[in-house]
């Protein structure tokens, strides 16, 4: 998937949770909400803005996660190609080992096919297994750094940007 497409999807899905967010609450029971929430008053004069934030950050994170979902899905369809290639693989191979097996003259020759398709399972898996890793960690940085990315920002906006 392009980057355009995940920055539209990611855009898209951060659309459409702002959208549920706000339907989920009826518009006479939001404006029932709206009429008795106070506005800001000369003992708060920084109470506007400090919403203004709030929501800034409520739609920062919700774009971060977003995004951070498209890095897991993305990351969880690599991750199972690999698993699925690697089983395909193994069972090929293990037919072969099959069809070999049947053709066996001796005990001796038995043994031999046997060892032979554990030494190459082995072998392939001990491969297989760091790019399985290498996926996983892939997973995990493309889920956690737009969360990571958003925390920062949020400690950062709760401090004033001292951190």
């Amino acid at each position: 998937m392009s980057n355009k497409k995940k920055t539209d999807l990611v855009s898209a899905t951060a659309t459409a949770s702002a959208a549920i967010a706000e339907a989920e609450i009826p518009a006479p029971v939001r404006q029932e909400m709206i009429e008795a929430t106070p506005g800001p008053t000369a003992a708060a004069p920084g109470a506007a803005a400090g919403c203004d934030d709030m929501m800034r950050v409520g739609r920062e994170s919700a774009a971060a996660a977003a995004k951070a979902g498209v890095g897991l899905a993305n990351g969880w369809q690599d991750f199972n190609r690999a698993m699925l290639n690697l089983t395909q693989g193994h069972f090929e191979d293990m037919l072969l080992a099959a069809k070999a097996l049947t053709g066996a003259r001796s005990f001796h020759e038995i043994i031999e096919i046997q060892m032979t398709l554990v030494k190459s399972s082995l072998e392939k898996l001990n491969a297989e297994s760091s790019r399985l890793a290498e996926a996983a960690m892939r997973v995990a940085e493309d889920t956690a750094g737009p969360m990571g990315a958003g925390l920062v920002r949020f400690s950062q906006g709760a401090t004033g940007g001292k951190s």
